[in-house]
């Protein structure tokens, strides 16, 4: 608990500088300390449940850190993806929309290679109950993430012109 105290004391000494030293701030600014906010409550959430010993700490935070710089790299390039659709949504058509399914596919598959290889050199660390507990709360943080952005994108357009958004209402 105090570790999750002391992340999010961090990012919000972070967030607070970045906004006192403008005004307006750069979206790119506010971006970058926003994604730092939510690593540091992703990293949070998994050492509060996952319970790591002082030996098995040792050999997992590096581990996970590399991992999730790995992951960060990813995101950038979903992200750009996400902003070209974005930008042309309304004149979204034939080999431009047509090229963005395949290399969202490839996006996510690299993803999932990356999320495969770094779970699998945690086994030797963790019991098979604390390992299994691992790829658990992992799932659970990405789908939640995923659903976070995705809700907010609407459908391409049947027609041209057209925008439409799913509304997915929130579980209680």
């Amino acid at each position: 608990m105090q570790f999750k105290f002391l992340i999010l004391l961090g990012a919000i000494v972070l967030l607070s500088g970045s906004v006192h030293a403008q005004h307006k701030p750069d979206p790119n600014t506010v971006f970058e300390v926003t994604r730092q906010i939510r690593e540091a409550k992703r990293k949070a959430i998994v050492a509060e449940n996952l319970g790591l010993n002082e030996m098995e700490a040792e050999k997992f935070w590096p581990a996970y850190d590399d991992y999730r710089a790995k992951i960060k790299k990813k995101e950038k390039v979903r992200l750009g993806l996400l902003k070209q659709f974005s930008e042309n949504i309304t004149d979204l058509q034939g080999e431009d929309a047509a090229s963005m399914v395949p290399r969202a596919l490839d996006l996510e598959i690299e993803i999932q290679q990356l999320k495969k290889e770094h779970i699998a050199g945690l086994k030797p660390i963790f019991s098979v109950t604390k390992f299994f507990r691992y790829y658990q709360i992992e799932t659970k943080l990405d789908a939640r993430f995923k659903f976070g952005w995705t809700k907010r994108i609407p459908l391409a357009p049947a027609n041209k012109g057209d925008v439409v958004v799913i509304e997915v209402p929130q579980e209680q």
